[in-house]
């Protein structure tokens, strides 16, 4: 017998963390709500799930387009190499998560 099990609320799995610890890593002087940025950074990624069903963009364009579109939102300078390194940690932690 299979299960599924699915967590929507974030209740077994802190989606929150391992963004948390890219922020701490990669920004960790600037000066934001960090629940607003996140939120934030999340709504960018939903902007962009067709896409990337689609096969239109990859998973690691859809993290680097969610980083650099939060970071232009709240004013932040943060280069586009630098965004794809936030990207490609931010799935080695959840990876290790």
């Amino acid at each position: 017998m299979k299960k599924l099990m699915l967590d929507c609320d974030d209740t077994l799995y802190d989606l929150s963390w391992p963004f948390r610890k890219c922020m701490e890593e990669f920004l960790p002087n600037v000066d934001v709500d960090m629940d607003l940025f996140y939120t934030d950074y999340r709504k960018f990624g939903d902007l962009i799930f067709d896409d990337l069903q689609q096969g239109k963009i990859t998973i690691d364009e859809s993290g680097v387009y969610r980083i650099e579109k939060a970071c232009e939102k709240y004013g932040i300078i943060f280069s586009h190499s630098k965004c794809q390194s936030f990207s490609l940690v931010i799935n080695i932690i959840k990876a290790s998560y």
